[in-house]
């Protein structure tokens, strides 16, 4: 008995009754029903990579122009708020002026990647997407 218990305290042991029990599972379940592959799903929704990085740049453009209009409205407040005082009132113009560059910088890059996705991968980069596909996804 003590030696039943030595070895099943090995994990090897362990493992290998494991293995035993999921092969031999396996093989009679095999035999008793067909076979039925399993088939690969998408579940993302994508056909291929282009789509998905479409995807990916339409929301990073949506998430940088709701962060500049957060940074505007609030340098604007602090521009308002500056009551006289020089170097506030340049701080809050320069942090106006720094978050336009950054819409113009954002808007060129999405115009460069969006130009290799046409021409070279020949993706689909509609900003809004595929709507007639949408309405009958969901039925419309």
């Amino acid at each position: 008995m003590q030696t039943l218990l030595r070895l099943w305290t090995n994990p090897f042991v362990k493992l290998g009754y494991v293995a035993a029990i999921i092969l031999y599972s396996g093989a009679a379940y095999a035999q008793s029903r067909g076979f039925t592959p399993i088939v690969p799903t998408n579940p993302s929704g994508f056909d291929d990579l282009g789509q998905f990085i479409n995807r990916l740049i339409e929301f990073g453009i949506a998430f940088i122009a709701v962060v500049a209009v957060l940074y505007i409205i609030l340098n604007g407040f602090n521009y308002i708020l500056a009551g006289g005082d020089q170097k506030k009132a340049a701080a809050a113009r320069s942090g106006i002026q720094n978050a336009i560059i950054g819409v113009i910088i954002a808007v060129i890059a999405y115009l460069v990647v969006k130009l290799v996705l046409v021409n070279l991968l020949n993706v689909n980069t509609s900003l809004l997407g595929d709507w007639e596909q949408r309405k009958q996804d969901i039925g419309i």
